[in-house]
């Protein structure tokens, strides 16, 4: 398997775990999967689809790739839900947190640093919350060790 795969598959694992019976403020990770060419369904809400949106490279003595990757989350929680999408955002950051040893040691020379987040509410049917956490994972690592 390619780091970039590896490491995504390692960060929906880890962000599976993020449940109220572990100690988050959701239980976000019940639908968090990579990306879906499915339709959204709010029967299955909270979800989170976390997307490999980019990949740069820059050389020097060592090969340092930059991968930014996208968490986006939905809820639907009647008069909660904007409330809901913040404590989202919140477990994923305390996942990274909580999982950080995990990554550093089996990914020497990363790096993860978070870059941005954005809400969202739309007004359907029921009031649904959308949210992007994006994070920027480096890794210098030998060249061409994609």
């Amino acid at each position: 398997m390619i780091k970039r795969s590896e490491f995504i598959s390692d960060f929906i694992l880890k962000l599976q775990t993020v449940t109220k019976a572990n100690g988050y403020l959701t239980d976000l990770g019940t639908n968090a999967h990579d990306w879906t060419e499915k339709p959204l369904s709010k029967k299955e809400f909270p979800e989170a689809i976390v997307k490999d949106i980019q990949n740069s490279f820059s050389d020097g003595r060592t090969h340092v790739q930059t991968m930014t990757i996208e968490i986006v989350l939905f809820t639907a929680n009647s008069d909660q839900t904007i409330h809901e999408v913040r404590k989202m955002i919140a477990d994923v950051y305390m996942m990274i947190l909580n999982e950080k040893n995990f990554f550093y040691n089996k990914y020497s020379g990363i790096y993860i640093t978070p870059v941005s987040d954005e809400i969202e509410m739309f007004h359907e049917d029921k009031i649904v919350g959308a949210a992007s956490v994006k994070i920027a994972i480096t890794l210098e690592d030998n060249k061409w060790q994609l």
